[in-house]
C-alpha cells in the first residue's frame, strides 16, 4: 500500500508528465532510484521518442502507477527544446557567437 506522501508524488509525476506531452514535449521515465549508479539513464528503449510523441496511453502507465519515480523530456527536434552545455570559459565566445548568428 502506497503512503500519503507516496501518491502525492505519483499524481505530481503524472500531472507534469501529461501537461508536458501537453506541450508537445517527449517525456520518457528514467531509472532514478532503481538505478541509483545511473538515475538519469532511460527506463525504456527511447530512441524512438526522439522523432514521436509517447501516446497518453503509454505516459499514464508510466507515470500513473508507481513503477517510475522520475521522467526525462527529450530534447532537440521532437520537442522543439534545446540543450546547450556552457563552461565559464566557453561563455564569452558562445554569446558572440549567437549574437552574430541572430543578427
Amino acid at each position: 500500500m502506497q503512503t500519503p506522501e507516496q501518491i502525492a508524488q505519483r499524481l505530481t509525476l503524472f500531472t507534469a508528465a501529461t501537461h508536458y506531452l501537453s506541450l508537445g514535449w517527449s517525456v520518457i521515465p528514467l531509472r532514478s532510484d532503481h538505478d541509483p549508479a545511473r538515475p538519469k539513464a532511460a527506463s525504456v528503449s527511447w530512441e524512438r521518442f526522439q522523432t514521436h510523441l509517447a501516446s497518453e496511453q503509454a505516459v499514464k502507465g508510466w507515470f500513473g502507477t508507481t513503477q517510475y519515480a522520475a521522467l526525462g523530456i527529450v530534447t532537440g527536434l521532437v520537442s522543439g527544446l534545446w540543450v546547450a552545455l556552457l563552461t565559464l570559459r566557453s561563455l564569452p565566445l558562445a554569446i558572440q557567437k549567437a549574437v552574430k548568428a541572430a543578427s
